[in-house]
C-alpha cells in the first residue's frame, strides 16, 4: 500500500489546473503555443516587453563572424521557463503557477508577497510554457510523489516494458520513440516521444519546434528547463561543451546558487565532472539554438529513499520555496549581467 502526503492547494499541478489557471490570467500575454500528440493545449505565456531586434544573421553565422550583435542586440534580458518536460516531474509547473498568482494578484498561493521577486520580473521579458508535456502530465493521476517509493515513481515516469517489468532510468532512454511498452511512462508524449531527447536537427514533436522557435525568436539570456529528480536535493545542469566564456558563466550561475541554498540550510547537489551536461539534449541543443545559459534544473520530489523513512508532511512547502531561490537566482543573474556585475 502506497503513501502518498495530501496535496495543498498552493501546489496544484494537474492539467485541467493549468487550464483553469491560464485562462483566467489578464496581465500576461497568453497564446496557444501548439497542440500536443494527444490533442492537450500546450500554452506560452508572457509579462513584459520583448526586445526588438534588427538582425543581419541567424545565431550561427552571428558566431562565424565573431560578432554575436548581428544576432542579438537585447536592451534587457529575457528568461524562459518550461515546466512538464517531463510529465511526471510537476513540481516545477506548481512553482510557475504561483507565479502567475504573485504578478496576477500580489501573492504567491500561500498569500506571500514576493515584491523583489516581482521587482525584478518587471526589468525583464520573461516567457514561460507551464506544463510543456500535457499527454504525459495527464498519465499521472495525483500531483505529487511526496511520501511514495521509487517504484511507483518509476511506473508512472518511465513506464513498463510490455513483459511488465519497470522501464526505469536510463533503460527508459534505451528506444525512441517509446512504443515497445506495456505502460507508457510520463516522460513520453502519446506518440512516445522524450522531448528531452527528441531529433533536434529534425523535431518530431510539434512541442520541440515550438520551443527551438521561442528561442531562435526571442534569444533569451537565460532558459531552465524544470525537472524532478526523486529524493535528490536540487541542482542544475549546464552544457559542458560550451565555449570557455559561456561554460564560466555557467559555473558562476551554479556557485551562486549553491552559496544561497547552503546559507538557507538546503541540500545543493553538485552535479558529476565539472557539474556540466555531458550528453546532448533539449538543454544542450537549446544554448546552440541561441546561446543563452541554458540550464536543467532538478527538484526533490519528496520520494522516500526506504519504506522506513518517516513522511515529511511539509514537504511541498519545502520544493515551493527551493524554487522560489531558484527563481530569484535566476533573475539576478541575468540582472547583474546585464549591469556589468
Amino acid at each position: 500500500m502506497e503513501r502518498r502526503i495530501e496535496i495543498p492547494d498552493f501546489f496544484k499541478n494537474s492539467y485541467d489546473h493549468v487550464e483553469e489557471v491560464v485562462k483566467s490570467l489578464k496581465k500576461a500575454k497568453v497564446e496557444l503555443g501548439c497542440k500536443s500528440p494527444g490533442g492537450r493545449n500546450v500554452y506560452v505565456i508572457e509579462y513584459g516587453t520583448p526586445n526588438e531586434y534588427e538582425r543581419k544573421a541567424n545565431y550561427s553565422s552571428a558566431l562565424g563572424a565573431q560578432d554575436i550583435s548581428c544576432y542579438k542586440q537585447n536592451k534587457k534580458p529575457c528568461v524562459f521557463f518550461m515546466g512538464g518536460i517531463h510529465g511526471g516531474e510537476f513540481e516545477g509547473t506548481a512553482a510557475l503557477l504561483n507565479i502567475f498568482n504573485i504578478l496576477e494578484n500580489g501573492t504567491d498561493l500561500k498569500g506571500r508577497e514576493h515584491k523583489e521577486l516581482v521587482e525584478m520580473i518587471e526589468k525583464t521579458h520573461l516567457i514561460i510554457i507551464p506544463c510543456l508535456n500535457p499527454d504525459g502530465r495527464c498519465r499521472v493521476p495525483f500531483e505529487g510523489f511526496g511520501g511514495v517509493s521509487h517504484d511507483m515513481l518509476r511506473y508512472y515516469n518511465q513506464g513498463t516494458w510490455k513483459d511488465g517489468t519497470l522501464c526505469g532510468w536510463p533503460g527508459c532512454k534505451q528506444v525512441h520513440p517509446m512504443r515497445d511498452c506495456e505502460h507508457l511512462g510520463a516522460y513520453f508524449n502519446d506518440d512516445g516521444i522524450n522531448l528531452m531527447h527528441d531529433d533536434f536537427f529534425n523535431p518530431m514533436a510539434e512541442e520541440t519546434k515550438l520551443v527551438f522557435h521561442l528561442a531562435a525568436k526571442y534569444a533569451p539570456d537565460l532558459i531552465a528547463g524544470l525537472h524532478g529528480a526523486a529524493e535528490m536535493g536540487y541542482g542544475i545542469y549546464h552544457p559542458g561543451c560550451a565555449t570557455y566564456g559561456d561554460l564560466e558563466e555557467g559555473l558562476r550561475f551554479e556557485k551562486a546558487l549553491k552559496d544561497t541554498f547552503e546559507e538557507k540550510g538546503i541540500r545543493y547537489i553538485e552535479t558529476h565532472c565539472d557539474n556540466s551536461e555531458r550528453e546532448f539534449n533539449q538543454t544542450v541543443a537549446l544554448y546552440y539554438a541561441c546561446g543563452a545559459l541554458s540550464v536543467t534544473w532538478e527538484s526533490y520530489q519528496g520520494v522516500l529513499a526506504s519504506p522506513d523513512e518517516p513522511m515529511d508532511i511539509t514537504v511541498y512547502d519545502k520544493i515551493l520555496d527551493a524554487h522560489f531561490l531558484f527563481f530569484d537566482e535566476c533573475f539576478k543573474h541575468v540582472i547583474n549581467k546585464f549591469a556589468g556585475e
